[in-house]
């Protein structure tokens, strides 16, 4: 049975969730200075979340974004700002690809000097060598420089769906760029999708363990279906996501952050002891689950 949404009571479901989520920061943090931080209002802070602007497309800019989104904490990888700062400028060259490949002639020779600039521990520093160095090499191969212009440089790397707009985006134009990093080690198909969707690309979903949460929750009949972690929990995520975002007039990447952020409670933009209680978890996703579920005429899982 096809999925199929009401796109009028998509868009409605989506406005009050927004406006949902900025009033659990308005009331939780009444202290917190917006005005000072850049915002109005609450509201505004959270569009700024939910709608950020585009980074920068230049090829060194893309692979920063790549070896940013690519890690996995899982291993106790620790990467704080400052060493993050110094091995871009350093171990990496800048974040220039080209570079990382001619000065590495193996992986190992990037681990030595990951390790060096102090990646801890042991383990998250070699996986993290694994995949930056395998990387480096995926770009280098879909986009040499310098012998091509930005633009065909940028849509070399990503592949055809950046001619793709995200509302006729479907589900094989996302899977068919996934496919093109899928052989990195140590990503997997949540880590490739954060990636893409933190380079600017909105047709983009993580299926996350918080994604796979609050979709069993919404999209799924009855609701609560618990969700796993394999091709097809991530399937109802993917599908389900970018066809609601497109009835409610929204980009898939903007619908995932809004229901990530419920999920998760986390707003990054706010210091970082401002976070919802995982108490309240619940509450939040079966709030935003009565806005858009009215919109849902045809559940597909």
């Amino acid at each position: 049975m096809p999925f199929v949404v009401d796109p009028v009571l998509a868009k409605t479901g989506v406005q009050q969730a927004l406006l949902l989520a900025a009033s659990w920061h308005s009331s939780k943090w009444t202290g917190y200075n917006y005005v000072a931080a850049g915002f109005p209002n609450a509201t505004a802070m959270v569009k700024r979340q939910i709608f950020p602007p585009p980074p920068a497309a230049c090829p060194k800019a893309l692979f920063e974004q790549f070896c940013k989104s690519s890690q996995d904490r899982s291993y106790g990888l620790s990467l704080t700002p400052a060493v993050a700062a110094a091995i871009g400028t350093t171990a990496l060259f800048g974040y220039d690809y080209s570079l990382i490949v001619a000065n590495y002639p193996d992986v190992a020779s990037l681990k030595r000097t990951l390790l060096a600039a102090g990646i801890k521990p042991r383990i998250a520093a070699d996986r993290f060598a694994e995949t930056i160095y395998e990387g480096a090499r995926k770009f280098h191969g879909y986009a040499p420089l310098p012998t091509m212009s930005l633009a065909k440089a940028h849509a070399n790397i990503l592949g055809p769906i950046v001619s793709i707009t995200a509302g006729h985006v479907t589900i094989d134009d996302v899977m068919e760029t996934i496919a093109r990093f899928e052989s990195v080690p140590n990503m997997g198909l949540p880590l490739i999708s954060n990636f893409l969707k933190d380079s600017g690309l909105p047709h983009f979903v993580k299926p996350d363990i918080h994604l796979l949460d609050i979709v069993g929750d919404i999209f799924a009949a009855p609701p609560g279906r618990q969700l796993k972690s394999n091709p097809v929990g991530t399937w109802c995520v993917l599908h389900s996501v970018i066809i609601y975002a497109q009835a409610a007039g929204i980009d898939p990447a903007a619908l995932d952050r809004l229901l990530w952020l419920t999920g998760s409670g986390l707003f990054h933009i706010l210091p970082k002891p401002h976070r919802l209680p995982a108490s309240s978890k619940r509450a939040r996703i079966a709030h935003v689950s009565r806005l858009l579920r009215p919109a849902i005429l045809s559940y597909s899982f």
